[in-house]
């Protein structure tokens, strides 16, 4: 699976969930997700997905 791919399931996972609906009101993963490379490291990759979750 591609980066690409498991930051789009983390994000539609975490727009899902019930309990981050009441955060997510504005939120757009598109700056996060043009960041992504598949030759970034995996430690910024991790970092990009982390920083996503948090502010969706």
């Amino acid at each position: 699976m591609q980066k690409i791919d498991i930051f789009d399931q983390v994000v539609l996972t975490v727009q899902n969930d019930s309990s981050a609906k009441k955060d997510k009101i504005g939120a757009s993963p598109l700056s996060f997700r043009k960041q992504i490379s598949e030759a970034m490291p995996d430690d910024n990759f991790g970092h990009i997905v982390k920083s996503s979750a948090t502010s969706s």
